[in-house]
C-alpha cells in the first residue's frame, strides 16, 4: 500500500498547498508621484528632440521655398530672353551694325513676342532689363549678343547666383566678383556651370550696364543662322544674301507676276510661252512646239521645225528650218534653209534653199534653189528652180527652170537661162537663151 494511501484525511490535509498574495511594493502617494516623474522625463525627452530637429526644418522649409523661387525666376528670364531673341531676329540688320539698344519689355509685349501683364521682376523681387548690340568679338554685321540682365533685389550670395544661373539654363550666367588683393576688385562673368566663359569674361565685352547685375541670361545670333533660314521681302543694305534664295522654289502651280526682269540660266516651259514684248536670246533658241512672238530678232542661227511669223521677220544670220516658213515679211542677211517658204510679203535673204514651194510677192536672194516658184517678181543673181516658176517678173543672172516657167511681165536673165518644160512670157530678155521650141518668137 503506497504511503499517501495510509494517510488519514486528517493527515493528507496538512500537505495542501496554500495560495501566495502579491503585495505591491509601493502603494499610495509614492506610487502616483512615481507616475508623475515618468510623464515629466517623456515630455522633456520630447521637447529635447523638437528642440534637435525643429531648425533643420526650418532650414528644409526655407530651402525649398528658396528653390521654388529660383525656379520661377529662371523661367521669367529664359521667356524674356526668348522674346528679345525674335525680336532681334526681325531687327537683325539695324542691331548688327548700330550701336547697343536697351529693349524695353513693352516693345516686345506690343510685337506679340511677350504675354502682357508682365511685371516686370521675378519672383526674387529682380528688375529684368534687355539689351541687344553688335558682337564687338567679331567682324562688323557678323552677330548680335543679346543679353537679359537681373538687376536690384535681395542680395544674392555665389551659391545663390550660381543656382539661378542654373535654373535659368545654358544661357544663364552670373557676375562674380574678382579678388581684389590680386590687382582686380572688380567682376568677371561666367556661365552656368561653366558651360561659356568658362575662364571668367569682362562684363565690358557684353551690351548694357552691368555694374548692378548678379544674374543674367546671354544669346549670340551669328548671321549665318539668322539670314540664311530666312528670305526678305525688302532689301537689306549691306546684307545681299537676305534677298538670296538658297534652294529651289515652288509655287505649287501659282504664277509668278510683276518680275521687271528674268535672269536664268536655263527655262524650262511644260505649257506656253508668252512674250509680250522683246525677246532676246544669247545663246540658242530650241523650241520642241510651237513659238509665238510679236517681234523676234536673232543675230545668229535659229533652227525651228516650222516658223510661222504674223508680222515682220528680221534675222541677221542664217536660218534653217526643216519645216515651213509662213511670215507677212521676211528678210534675212544670211542664208535661209527650209522645206517651204510662204511670205505674203516681201522675201530677202543672201541664199535661199527650199526643198518644197516657195510662195511670195516679191523674192530677193544672191542664189535660190527651190522646187516650186511662185512670185510677183524674183531677183536672184542664180535661180534654180526644179519645179514650175511662176512670176509676174523674173530677173537673175543665171535661170534654171527643170520644169515649166510662167511670167506674166518681163524676164530678164543677165547669164544664160535653160527652161526645159514650157516658158511663157510676155517679153524674154537674155543674152543666151536655149529653146526646144518658141511660139511667137
Amino acid at each position: 500500500m503506497p504511503l499517501i494511501a495510509g494517510l488519514s484525511a486528517r493527515g493528507r490535509g496538512r500537505f495542501r498547498r496554500r495560495p501566495t498574495r502579491r503585495v505591491a511594493p509601493f502603494r499610495g502617494p509614492l506610487r502616483r508621484r512615481l507616475r508623475r516623474g515618468n510623464m515629466l522625463l517623456g515630455a522633456l525627452a520630447a521637447l529635447a528632440l523638437a528642440a534637435l530637429t525643429l531648425p533643420r526644418g526650418v532650414a528644409m522649409l526655407q530651402e525649398q521655398t528658396d528653390r521654388q523661387l529660383r525656379i520661377v525666376s529662371g523661367s521669367q528670364a529664359s521667356a524674356v530672353l526668348v522674346a528679345a531673341d525674335a525680336y532681334a531676329k526681325a531687327h537683325f540688320p539695324t542691331l548688327a551694325v548700330g550701336s547697343e539698344v536697351a529693349i524695353p519689355l513693352a516693345d516686345l509685349v506690343d510685337e506679340g513676342l511677350l504675354r502682357a501683364g508682365l511685371s516686370g521682376q521675378t519672383a526674387l523681387g529682380q528688375s529684368i532689363a534687355v539689351t541687344a548690340g553688335a558682337d564687338a568679338s567679331g567682324p562688323a554685321g557678323g552677330a548680335v549678343t543679346i543679353v537679359v540682365a537681373l538687376t536690384g533685389g535681395p542680395p544674392l550670395g555665389l551659391t545663390d547666383r550660381v543656382k539661378l544661373a542654373a535654373a535659368i539654363g545654358e544661357a544663364g550666367g552670373y557676375l562674380r566678383q574678382t579678388d581684389a588683393a590680386s590687382g582686380g576688385g572688380g567682376s568677371e562673368v561666367y556661365g552656368a556651370f561653366h558651360g561659356w566663359c568658362s575662364d571668367g569674361c569682362d562684363p565690358a565685352d557684353l551690351p548694357g550696364d552691368l555694374s548692378t547685375t548678379q544674374v543674367l541670361a546671354v544669346e549670340r545670333l551669328p548671321r549665318q543662322s539668322v539670314l540664311e533660314p530666312y528670305l526678305y521681302r525688302v532689301a537689306v543694305p549691306g546684307f545681299p544674301e537676305a534677298n538670296r534664295m538658297s534652294t529651289d522654289l515652288d509655287l505649287d502651280g501659282f504664277d509668278l507676276t510683276g518680275a521687271g526682269r528674268l535672269d536664268a540660266g536655263d527655262v524650262a516651259v511644260s505649257g506656253s510661252l508668252s512674250v509680250a514684248g522683246d525677246a532676246s536670246i544669247g545663246g540658242a533658241l530650241s523650241v520642241t512646239g510651237t513659238l509665238s512672238a510679236g517681234e523676234l530678232q536673232a543675230s545668229g542661227p535659229v533652227t525651228v521645225d516650222d516658223l510661222a511669223v504674223e508680222g515682220t521677220a528680221t534675222l541677221a544670220g542664217p536660218v534653217a528650218v526643216s519645216g515651213l516658213i509662213s511670215a507677212d515679211s521676211l528678210s534675212t542677211s544670211g542664208d535661209l534653209q527650209a522645206a517651204g517658204l510662204t511670205v505674203e510679203g516681201s522675201a530677202s535673204a543672201a541664199a535661199l534653199s527650199v526643198a518644197g514651194p516657195v510662195a511670195a510677192s516679191s523674192l530677193s536672194a544672191s542664189s535660190a534653189e527651190v522646187t516650186d516658184l511662185v512670185a510677183g517678181s524674183a531677183t536672184a543673181s542664180s535661180l534654180e528652180v526644179s519645179g514650175t516658176a511662176t512670176a509676174v517678173q523674173l530677173d537673175s543672172g543665171d535661170a534654171s527652170i527643170a520644169g515649166n516657167a510662167s511670167l506674166g511681165g518681163n524676164l530678164a536673165v543677165g547669164g544664160g537661162a535653160a527652161v526645159t518644160g514650157t516658158l511663157q512670157a510676155g517679153a524674154v530678155g537674155a543674152d543666151s537663151l536655149v529653146v526646144g521650141s518658141c511660139t511667137g518668137c
